[in-house]
Formats: C-alpha cells, sequence, structure tokens
C-alpha cells in the first residue's frame, strides 16, 4: 500500500548559522513510502510557525531571547489525555539567524498512532547541554526546559496531510541553575568536615 507523508517548511533562517534556502511560500515535501501491513503509520508535524493558519510561536530563554541553533532542543509529546502525553522519537534543533526561535519542522511518523484521529500535542523545549532528550534534561532538575500549552493535532497518514497545532502559542524556558563549581563543591566538603571534627571534639 502506497502512503502519503509530507512537510511544510518556513521560509528563511538557519541552523547554528547554517542557511536553509526556502522560498516565501510553503513548500510540500512528498516522500513515499511502501507498507506492508496494509495500514499508513500516523504522521506528525512538529512545528511553531506556519502563517498560512497564523500559527507563529517562538520560543524564548528565560530572559527574553529567541532560543537559536543547536544550543536548545526541542521534542514532540503527543496522546489522547494530558496524562498520557508521550515524546515521539525525534528530536529536533531551533533555526538561527533570522530564524532563530522557530523549530528545524519534522514530520514524525508512528505505528503506535492512528490516522485520523486527533492528538493532544505538546512541543517541549530545553537547553541542549543537560541532555539529549527532554526528560534526560527535566530530571536533571536544574531548570533550562520549558513546554507549550497543551492544543490539538489531528495525526495525517494515507494520503492526508496532518492537522496544524492550531492555538499553539509562544513559551518561555525556565532558568538554568548553573552547576556547582569544583571549588564550590571542595569548600562544602571542607566546611561538613570542620563540623564534624567539631562535634567530635565536643562529644
Amino acid at each position: 500500500m502506497l502512503c502519503l507523508a509530507w512537510a511544510r517548511w518556513p521560509s528563511g533562517g538557519s541552523a547554528d548559522g547554517v542557511p536553509i534556502k526556502m522560498n516565501l511560500k510553503t513548500i510540500y515535501l512528498i516522500a513515499i513510502s511502501v507498507q506492508t501491513n496494509g495500514y499508513c503509520d500516523a504522521i506528525f508535524e512538529l512545528i511553531n510557525r506556519v502563517p498560512p493558519v497564523q500559527i507563529d510561536a517562538p520560543v524564548y530563554d528565560y530572559s527574553g531571547n529567541l532560543l537559536s541553533g543547536f544550543g536548545y532542543l526541542a521534542q514532540l509529546y503527543v496522546g489522547l489525555t494530558q496524562n498520557s502525553l508521550q515524546p515521539l522519537d525525534k528530536v529536533v534543533p531551533f533555526l538561527g539567524g533570522t530564524g532563530a526561535g522557530y523549530l528545524q519542522p519534522a514530520i514524525i511518523t508512528s505505528a503506535d498512532y492512528t490516522t485520523g484521529v486527533t492528538y493532544l500535542y505538546q512541543i517541549r523545549a530545553w537547553d541542549a547541554s543537560l541532555g539529549s532528550t527532554y526528560s534526560v534534561a527535566e530530571a536533571m532538575g536544574r531548570g533550562g526546559v520549558g513546554e507549550s500549552s497543551v492544543v490539538q493535532e489531528v495525526a495525517g497518514g494515507d494520503g492526508f496531510s496532518p492537522g496544524p497545532p492550531d492555538g499553539l502559542k509562544s513559551f518561555s524556558l525556565s532558568p538554568l541553575v548553573p552547576e556547582p563549581s569544583t571549588y564550590a563543591l571542595f569548600g562544602l566538603g571542607a566546611v561538613a568536615l570542620w563540623w564534624q571534627c567539631r562535634r567530635r571534639s565536643n562529644s
């Protein structure tokens, strides 16, 4: 069975200084895959700018700067309920230059979801220094992560495009807490040792 998948790319921008040349119109990338089970994988579109439907949701850091390049990453979470949101495999960086704040768009296919079904849709972003996935970054407990509001997207597939994430809004990362320096850790250790020796001398 032949299944059609497509992607919508924003114009301009670059990823970490590498220009991405796109025209001003929406471009549809057609990919044909052969399915052996008679069903098409569901298709989701990870994107935060779709001008034809007035979706414009750049992502910022805590200080209000647009996220730019490979120093920041994003991942799409989908599910039928907020408690069942699960990450899809693909992780993408942000565009740089005039595209700062916007994701490098990605089409993601998954056999775990059903074509034509409306799923909850949430973009989660983080500082890339914290890890390779959102869950790893969040588990660090140092901030530097953020989530969009939960909106809806109709899964595409079988010749149908995924619906746009209607209502998607901008969001910001939480402040990133620096790792304690080696000297700070040494100082804390010295204070703890001094306190322990003092308790012993007083006992």
